[in-house]
């Protein structure tokens, strides 16, 4: 994504024993599991300020997931969903919030597992209940239209295909940083992808059927 002028958080791969560093990186950071999905092995105390902090979550990540780990600059802002659609002709989809606005005061506003899933997997606790995926208002024109761009640009620079979401963060100063590209999203009908797709005057049903086409269509040539 550098290499296309594309931001996104500095990172380092720590393994047992040694790291491969990529640039400096400054606390706060972020802990995780590179191998996972679904948020698993994400949790608040996966962001960390020190030191101390970082190499206790570092060995207990290696531990539990007998993985390397990933160490990222934690972005503070605003997060959004980008669903993306195409092939030769890309497009992005209308943009969906991440909101935190009702998320526990004092955690770090990240999509943790408990966010995701709550607190046992059940769909319930506060931080499950302090997020939601809404469509914002209160964006400019173009801010919105710069997201999407960075968006289109990171799925062509990543050569994706078909679909993917690429996740986003914008800080107070409107910097925007990529914090990961999904290449097969969840799509099921209430999903952020189809729900933005729908937004966007693709309904269900025809979303399906353009990936479909879209996938087969690479076969074709």
């Amino acid at each position: 994504l550098a290499f296309h002028g594309i931001q996104s958080a500095k990172f380092a791969t720590m393994y047992r024993g040694q790291s491969d560093w990529v640039g400096d990186i400054n606390f706060p950071l972020l802990v995780k599991p590179p191998q996972e999905d679904a948020s698993l092995g994400i949790t608040q105390k996966s962001v960390v300020n020190d030191v101390k902090e970082l190499l206790d979550v570092i060995s207990s990540t290696q531990q539990e997931y007998q993985s390397p780990v990933l160490v990222e600059e934690f972005i503070d802002g605003r997060e959004f969903y980008v669903g993306v659609i195409g092939n030769s002709r890309v497009e992005a989809l209308p943009l969906i919030e991440l909101d935190f606005s009702k998320f526990p005061a004092g955690l770090p506003k990240i999509a943790s597992w408990e966010a995701k899933w709550g607190d046992d997997g059940d769909e319930k606790g506060a931080q499950f209940e302090g997020t939601q995926s809404i469509f914002p208002t209160d964006l400019s024109e173009e801010l919105t239209k710069k997201i999407q761009q960075v968006a289109v640009d990171s799925f062509q620079a990543l050569r994706l295909r078909d679909y993917a979401r690429i996740d986003i963060r914008v800080t107070a100063k409107e910097q925007i940083y990529v914090i990961e590209a999904n290449p097969n999203c969840y799509l099921e009908q209430k999903s952020e992808f189809a729900r933005a797709a729908a937004k966007g005057g693709l309904e269900y049903p025809a979303l399906i059927a353009r990936i479909v086409e879209l996938a087969s269509g690479r076969y074709s040539q």
